[in-house]
């Protein structure tokens, strides 16, 4: 019968630390994108959604928590284009294991500049900068080290042949 794992996955030996390092890397890319997604919606939502200050008001327009959120979704998709050109210039200047260096750095920056900065008490008003950008922040991550892991990966493994045998 042999081993379920070879006939699916179809690792030789010497593939298999590169094969583990890069199921780990997108683990750990897609965990924090998962962790990071509530965080950021119920930051978004619970202060658009309190007493001090229910809604958005935004020139005339009052804006619920969804209704504001549904704004910012649109932003990111401004956001996501300037991370294609910032991404895409780059990645023309750097090898793939420094690009994810400089992403990896960045982002962690960005955590600790995030973590004074994020209102601990959502009734006071005020931190409408800090909680759009750490919103922007939440969809950046994940469109950028998303990106990063597959243009890592796609100059880390040769495209050799690989026969599938299922017997």
């Amino acid at each position: 019968m042999g081993n379920p794992f070879k006939r699916i996955f179809a690792i030789r030996r010497e593939e298999l630390p590169t094969a583990l390092l890069m199921a780990s890397y997108f683990f750990l890319v897609i965990t924090s994108f998962w962790l990071l997604k509530p965080i950021k919606k119920a930051l978004f939502l619970g202060y658009y959604h309190k007493e001090a200050q229910d809604g958005l008001d935004l020139v005339g327009w009052h804006l619920a928590g969804p209704q504001a959120e549904l704004l910012a979704k649109l932003l990111n998709m401004v956001v996501a284009v300037v991370a294609v050109v910032v991404f895409t210039w780059l990645a023309r200047r750097f090898v793939r294991q420094q690009l994810t260096t400089i992403f990896s750095l960045f982002f962690a920056a960005c955590y600790l500049v995030f973590i004074p900065l994020i209102p601990k008490d959502l009734t006071v008003a005020g931190h409408d900068l800090a909680v759009w950008s750490f919103y922007l922040f939440g969809d950046l991550f994940s469109t950028v080290m998303v990106v990063t892991f597959f243009a890592f990966l796609n100059d880390s493994v040769t495209t050799q042949p690989v026969t599938l045998v299922l017997a």
